[in-house]
């Protein structure tokens, strides 16, 4: 059984050849991306009514939104990390939600100069891949969260996947890079 998303025609449940629709609030809503989360549900990064955790059967059990303080409705991506939190990128900046309603932001401010499309952790970090190249999460030495650019990644980052302990970041000019 798997749970399809779609970009604008909302749910639908599959299940061997054949596939009946969940009706839900997706049904008129665009969808950038759809993650599954370690509870079973569904976390969707939509465009305008921010990131939508679903259960399977369709229901919407949170929205997180401009209202909840998350910086802005348009999530690209979002990513759960190892503490069960939801982090999602944004046209601008990356946001953190977790399930008690928090909501931290990383935004132009701490570094994070374009748009986020896909993260990922590696050796114990937040790794941001944005349209204009890769970025690490970390704090300064004043304890402030800041975005450091990897400055021999400036292409658009498309996706990354860690392996044997590489992170491979798939770019679209200069290929498949990899860092250790």
């Amino acid at each position: 059984d798997l749970i399809l998303v779609t970009g604008n025609s909302g749910l639908f449940h599959l299940k061997g050849n054949s596939y009946h629709p969940i009706s839900s609030k997706l049904d008129s809503v665009v969808v950038f991306s759809a993650r599954m989360t370690s509870d079973g549900n569904l976390a969707v990064g939509t465009d305008g009514m921010g990131m939508m955790i679903i259960n399977p059967e369709g229901e919407v059990i949170a929205i997180h939104n401009e209202r909840s303080n998350l910086q802005q409705n348009q999530v690209v991506f979002p990513y759960e990390d190892n503490q069960n939190g939801m982090w999602v990128a944004l046209f601008s900046g990356i946001s953190r939600v977790s399930y008690n309603n928090r909501v931290g932001s990383i935004k132009k401010e701490h570094g994070l100069e374009s748009i986020g499309v896909v993260m990922t952790e590696f050796n114990g970090q937040l790794m941001v891949g944005t349209i204009g190249g890769l970025y690490v999460i970390t704090k300064n030495e004043a304890g402030m969260t800041v975005a450091e650019k990897i400055a021999s990644i400036s292409d658009y980052v498309i996706d990354m996947l860690v392996i044997d302990n590489e992170l491979l970041v798939f770019t679209d000019d200069a290929g498949v890079v990899r860092l250790n």
